[in-house]
Parts: C-alpha cells; structure tokens; sequence
C-alpha cells in the first residue's frame, strides 16, 4: 500500500553521489483569474516548435523545468559557452526569453553539477547547481517575484553569496531544495572542512520568504557531520507531518583514501517533525549533527563493499505511516539481492526481508559517475493502493549477461514483508484502481533514436544518447504518492554524448572533444477529460479505443448549494470545493452521471484534497441513497491525492454501482475549511480486486469488533475464551472475468491456541459448497495478508466466489479477503 513510486526521480546513469532533488519542487506563483489552466500554444502531445536554445552535449547532466500556472523556466548549460542560462516564457506564447549567468565557472565534465530550481511562495525563483566541489556558493535569486516570462532579462537572476556561513562554505556539493514537514522552504548542502576531502558537514537552511533570509533549520548544529570518512549520502522526503531522511554513509578505501562508490556501508533513516528535533524510527532522540558513531539510527548494518549504492534505496510507507524501505546489498555468494525492510516497534529494531533470489551480481565501482545503462539493480514501489495493506515492489537486475530471472513484479505484505506473489509466477504490477489515468509517456513523434550522426573521434567512438527530464506537472504539487493530475504535463528532451565517469574526453593527442551542440526541445503530454454534457451529467474519460476509463469530477461541473463554494488557489491545479460551515443536508456539491449497462460493477473513488489540521479534514460522500461516509483526509498543508475511506480508521470503500442507470456522487461538509479538487471514480480493475469490505452473514458466536488497524475497520472472530467449533461469517466476492485467481485474508493469530478457522468456498460455477478445510495462521499480533488454505490457484467463472467462515479457535480473527488475478485459464481449461 504504497503512497509513491518513489521518492527519487529516477536517472539513466547512477551517480555515486547524493542526486536527490535534483529538479525542484514545483510552486504556483499565482492563480490565473478564471481558476483555470489557460490554453498553451503546444497541441496535445506535441513539441514546441521552436527549441528553447542550444545546449552542452559533451556528457549528461541535469537541468531544471519548472511550471507555474501561467509561465515556465527552464535552467541549462548552453551550447555556446556552457555557462548556466535560464529560459523564460508565457504559457500562452511560444518566444522564450533568456539569460545567462557568467559571473560562474562554466560546466565541465562531471554529471554532478545538475542544475536545482524552485519557487518559493512570494514568487521569486531560486537556483543553484554547478557545484561539485565549488570553492564558492553558487546560488541565485530573483530580484522581484516573477510574473511574466518577459522578466527574464540581464540582472533579473542576483547571486546570494552565501547561505547560512561564508566559512562552512567552501568546499561545495549537492545543492538541494526541499519542502519540510509543514511545507518549509529547505535547501541542503554539503561542504567538506579541508582539501583532503576526508572530513566535513551536510547543513539544512530554512528560508522565509516574507525576510527573504536564511537561517539553519536545525537551530544551529549541522545535520550530519564526519572526520575520517568521505561523506553521508541522505534522501529526503516530506509526508505525514514528518521530514523522513534515509541515507548511508561512504567510508575510506583499503588504503585510507577518500571512498569510491563501493565504499557506501550502514543504511539508516531518521526523522522531524519540526526539523529541530530528531528522533529514530522509535521515537528516540537523535543528538545533531549526526555521526557515523550514531547507530540508533540503522535500518541494516550493511559493511563496506558489501552492494549499498547510493541513489539506488526507495522509499515508501504503509496505512499507518510507518516507512519501508527497498534496497540492494550483496549475499554471502556475491550476488546482487533486493530486501526490504521496515521498523517493528516490538522490537525496537527494523525487520529486512530477501525478496529475490538473483543468480547475478550488478559490480559497481570508483568514483565519478557510474552508468548504468545496460548493468544495474533497480528496485521501486509502484503506486499501488495506500489502504489495503500489499505493495508491489518493482525489481530489475540486469547485467552484461542479460535481465536476471528474479526481475519482476513482487507483491508484498506491508507488516510482515512477505512476498505473497513473486516472479516468475508474478508478472502483474496492481496498481490502485481509483488513480486517474491519463496519458503521460513520451509524447507524439518523440523517439528514443538520436537524430545526430556525430561520433566522437578514436581512441573510444562513443555516439549521442537521447536525454529527458522527469515529467514536470503546473501545480498542484500532489506529493510523491500518485501521478500528479492535469492536463499539462511537460518535459525536456536533449542529445548528449554517454558519461565518461566525470572525466574529460580527448582525443589520442590529448586534445579535448568539443561535441556540436544539441537543441534543447520542450515537450508537451496532455491528459484531458471531457466537459458535462448538454443535459449537465459528467461525462467519462475514455481511450483512444473508446473505453470507459473513468469520471471526473471537477468543481466547475458540480451544483452546489449552502455553504459549499467553489474558490480558486494558488496551490490547485483549478477552482476547488470549500465549506464555510459544518455539515447540513443542504450544505452539498453534486454531480450526476450515467453507467452504461456493460459496466455496471464495483467502483473505486479518489480525491485530491488539502486540509490543514485535524479540524478541518474531513467531508461526508455519497453515491445515490448509500452510506454517508466519512472521509477524513490524510495530508497536511498540501494537495495530496487519495483514496475515499471510511471513517477515523481509513477503512478501504467500493461502490457497487448499476449499469444503464444514472448516479449521483454528492459531496457534503463536514468541517469547514477542508478543500475538494476533483473526484475521480473508476470501475476496479481484474488484477487487483478491492478487499471484502463485511460479512454478509455473521452468526453463532462470531462478533464483530472495530480495530483501527483492520483495512476494513473491524475484524470478525470469536472472542477470546468462547466455545471453539462456533461462529460463521458468510462473504460473497465479485469474480469480473473468467480466470485464474487467488484468494488472500488478513488474519491476526495472537498464540498457537488461537490460530486457525475452517474455510469453505463455493465457486460461482459450482452449485454447493465444498467440504470445509482448516485453515491455519501465521501466529503474531501484526496483521498480515496470507493466502487462504485452498486459494493459490482458483479457476473462477464470472460471478461471485461465495465463502463461509467458521470458528475453530477462539481468539482468532479476520479483517477481509481479497482475490488477485493471476493469469488467464490455459490452454487446457485448468490453472496449472
């Protein structure tokens, strides 16, 4: 149940540096009058005509996009000269303004010096970069807010001298802008205290937009610190009301000189809430600036040499917030394997678990950067479902040899870690069904084929490589959890010769290679979804097939009465839906819209919302005359997408929803001030069916007991001390096609006299239940996801797949089922 893919944006090289960060975080300068995103003179999915400008093509390195609501920036080392230069231009017009900075050293051969860049919230741009080992800051700021892309002129960009301390800057890498735990404007860097590189700091600035000044986030101490060792190498990410940090440190060599790429060793993680104290993931306190000496906060104690890699780990969290961790080390034969590990508060201590069993090893070594075009280790979360409990966990390891057989898609248990599905059975990745879908890939026309035919000279022909930015998104900044919604989504695409490990490239005589230029070209994806009908119902998204993929449901569609308006911000991509009162029939946004009769079914409902405390992050929906749920929203001070649940607990919710009917979604107050963006409703797709949200029967002894750690709420069991061999609970789960499933319950078994339940399955092709089978539990007081006795390969018809739970054990207890798709029947008619 992962609430983002991952918080890294991922590179087609490896640095053996930190990169987080490496393309700021997107903040609207100001919302355009009609609440709106105004027309941009791309087509949909097309490129601008005219390139933004030429750049540097001698090696990749990372440049900057940055989107408001009504302009755009782009940061780049030109092809004329290679100093830094800023583009400008109006969203409404294709001519760019530019600038370009010399008053720094031009850009080399190191594919560190990336470029950063970001708004902050009176709407003066900063941006930094170029500094790999820098004698100076290199960090610059607008002189007045900017507004319009004609702004963009000699003197607009004035350089900062220093940020916290002329002194602790000087030997300079890393430059980073972060947002906080309450929506802080951070920037990091790290500076080493001598020339021998084995000794220095990473400092955490806060900046105040209203002074215009910074100060040191932590209240003065660095943020880690080291002697005798080359440097910490941390990730950063705001969610939850914490700033989370995992990182590794890089020792010395065998021989005592500054550590290479192979030298990384302990991954740790900590956290703050207020980014002056910091604790572990227990709640310890952590003393700053934090050490190598500082061990409280190991997540595993990975040695030198032994495959931790910087820039490689994922980041991700579960229902409750607790944070897992994806990552790559070496076995005891050498070979490259993926855990994942998260911290188990019984213990004190975080739980890794091996998820492959790769018969390769990725070899990474030295220093510079290290590419990874064809020999690498990759691990993900895929955006999945943040409520019930399983993750999908993306692996590919690939060598010279080839992809490893344990690449692949494997779908976890959040609490225990362990792989319920895993390759090469394992070939779906379930992504969450009430996730918008758009189109946000590579656009029209736009290849993967260099159009230059430059070759560099011997001794070593190296050709152009295509390169691309991350896909930027206008705001809103809907944090690292889902794709972000618009109809906008933009990047850069550049040719540039392959790295040479940060190393200049010359020809046989020594002479240095200078590679034409390369245009720099913006691109354009849309994701775009139609307008009401004439009769006012909303209107579903389809494919180019003409299949129904969805609706969306916008403020500027809704009807609204009481005191439910529709307002504009800075923050959101549109208008939003906003409460000056509390819940009253009358206080309602609504929406109406028709299900055709082949697609009636199971609906899953997400939103993007903004609430700023708990006393304002909730709303009651509801489809035609269901329930009225309470939706209490998770984020805090940002636009967050997520699904709708029911209740304080966040249980999991679906809409059965007729077909060849109309509907009618309705949105009430609940606590004045929480915001609405959009609704998105989508039927559930095959692979990954929602979790049983109750029993349709419960009877002979069963109870059924709320639990705010249950995916559905409550949990279904006879209670402890009762008469064992009592108790039933009847389920019936919707089967959407005919194929091969399984069927997973989440189960808690507190002890071995409390750990079964017989189980007995009618199939929808079958008219009887089959004889009941015992149904034994892993023991512990976590809840995890099993698969039932009897459910690895179920072939199911069209229908519903009918259950009956009975008491064996008292104290034994049921959250929900789920089933997962696995494949089609084959060719034989049996799931073999």
């Amino acid at each position: 149940m992962t609430r983002h893919r991952s918080v890294r944006r991922r590179w087609r090289v490896l640095a053996a540096a930190l990169c987080a960060g490496l393309f700021a975080s997107l903040f609207a300068a100001s919302a355009s009058a009609s609440g709106d995103f105004p027309d941009d003179v791309l087509g949909k999915n097309q490129r601008l005509a005219a390139p933004v400008d030429t750049v540097w093509s001698g090696h990749p390195v990372g440049f900057a996009l940055v989107t408001t609501q009504t302009f755009q920036l782009a940061a780049y080392y030109n092809g004329v000269d290679r100093h830094i230069t800023l583009a400008a231009r109006d969203l409404d017009s294709d001519t760019w303004f530019r600038t370009t900075l010399s008053d720094t050293r031009a850009v080399g051969w190191d594919s560190h010096n990336y470029l950063a860049m970001k708004i902050d919230s009176a709407g003066y741009v900063h941006l930094s970069g170029n500094m790999h080992y820098s004698n100076t800051m290199i960090y610059y700021r607008s002189a007045q807010p900017m507004t319009a892309a004609a702004q963009m002129s000699a003197g607009f960009m004035q350089r900062v001298a220093s940020v916290l301390n002329p002194a602790q800057e000087t030997r300079l890498t890393y430059p980073t802008f972060l947002t906080g735990p309450n929506g802080e404007f951070l920037f990091s860097y790290r500076n080493h205290s001598d020339d021998s590189l084995k000794a220095g700091s990473l400092y955490l600035a806060r900046y105040d937009a209203a002074t215009r000044t910074f100060s040191s986030a932590t209240g003065g101490p660095a943020l880690f610190s080291w002697s005798g060792a080359y440097s910490a190498y941390p990730e950063c990410v705001a969610h939850g009301g914490y700033l989370h940090c995992f990182f590794m440190w890089r020792g010395l060599t065998d021989k005592g000189d500054i550590g290479l790429a192979e030298d990384n060793y302990r991954l740790s993680y900590m956290r703050t809430a207020d980014l002056a104290n910091w604790t572990d993931a227990f709640g310890r306190s952590l003393a700053l600036p934090v050490t190598p000496a500082t061990t409280l906060t190991t997540v595993d104690d990975i040695p030198r040499k032994g495959g931790l890699a910087n820039g490689q780990p994922a980041l991700s969290f579960d229902r409750n917030g607790v944070p897992m961790l994806a990552y790559h080390k070496y076995d005891a034969g050498g070979k490259s394997q993926i855990h994942v590990a998260r911290p188990v508060a019984a213990t004190g201590a975080w739980r890794s678990v091996q998820l492959t069993r790769s018969v390769s090893r990725w070899q990474f070594s030295g220093g510079g950067t290290i590419s990874s075009e064809a020999n690498k280790a990759d691990n993900s979360f895929a955006t999945d479902d943040p409520l019930d409990g399983v993750s999908t966990v993306d692996v590919q390891i690939e060598t010279s040899n080839g992809k490893d057989p344990s690449s692949g898609p494997y779908i976890i248990d959040d609490t225990t870690l362990t792989p319920l599905f895993s390759p090469p059975g394992s070939t779906l990745i379930y992504t969450a069904p009430n996730t918008p879908l758009c189109v946000s890939g590579p656009a029209t026309g736009d290849s993967n084929d260099s159009a230059s035919t430059y070759q560099t000279p011997e001794p070593t022909p190296a050709k152009m490589l295509v390169r691309r930015s991350p896909i930027v998104y206008p705001p809103p900044v809907e944090v690292h959890n889902y794709p972000v919604l618009s109809r906008l989504h933009y990047y850069l695409r550049w040719e540039t010769l392959p790295s040479n490990g940060d190393k200049i490239r010359e020809t046989q005589d020594g002479v240095e290679i200078l590679p034409p230029a390369s245009d720099l070209l913006l691109y354009r994806t849309a994701c775009e979804f139609p307008r009401p009908t004439a009769s006012g119902r909303v209107a579903p998204t389809v494919n180019a097939g003409n299949e129904v993929l969805g609706f969306m449901f916008k403020p500027s569609a809704a009807t609204l009465s009481g005191s439910m308006t529709r307002r504009a911000d800075a923050g959101a991509f549109g208008d939003h839906l906003v409460s000056t009162a509390g819940y009253a029939p009358a206080n309602v946004a609504s929406w109406t819209f028709d299900i055709a009769s082949g697609q009636k079914g199971d609906y899953a409902l997400g939103g993007a919302a903004f609430a700023q405390s708990a006393n304002d992050d909730s709303f009651y929906v509801q489809i035609d005359g269901g329930p009225l749920l309470d939706w209490h929203l998770t984020g805090r001070n940002v636009w967050n997408y997520e699904p709708v649940s029911a209740g304080p607990t966040h249980a999991a919710t679906a809409f059965a929803l007729s077909g060849d009917a109309t509907h009618t979604l309705r949105v009430y107050a609940r606590e004045p001030g929480a915001k609405l963006e959009y609704l998105w409703l989508s039927k559930v797709g095959r692979n990954k069916l929602p979790p049983s949200y109750g029993a349709s029967e419960i009877a002979d002894g069963f109870v059924e007991t709320p639990d705010i750690r249950a995916v559905s709420g409550h949990a279904v069991g006879l209670p402890q001390g009762s008469a064992a061999n009592t108790g039933v609970a009847s389920y019936r789960l919707p089967v959407p096609v005919r194929g091969c499933y399984a069927l997973l319950g989440r189960t808690q078994a507190p002890n071995p006299s409390a750990d079964s339940f017989y189980l007995s399955y009618q199939r929808p092709q079958d008219s009887a239940y089959a004889p009941a089978q015992t149904w034994n539990l892993p023991n512990g007081a976590e809840w995890t996801w099993r698969t039932a006795q009897g459910g690895d390969n179920l072939l199911l018809e069209p229908g519903a797949l009918a259950l009956k739970l009975a008491g064996r054990e008292s104290g034994a207890r049921l959250d929900a089922f789920m089933l997962m798709f696995k494949r089609p029947v084959g060719a034989g008619g049996a799931c073999d």
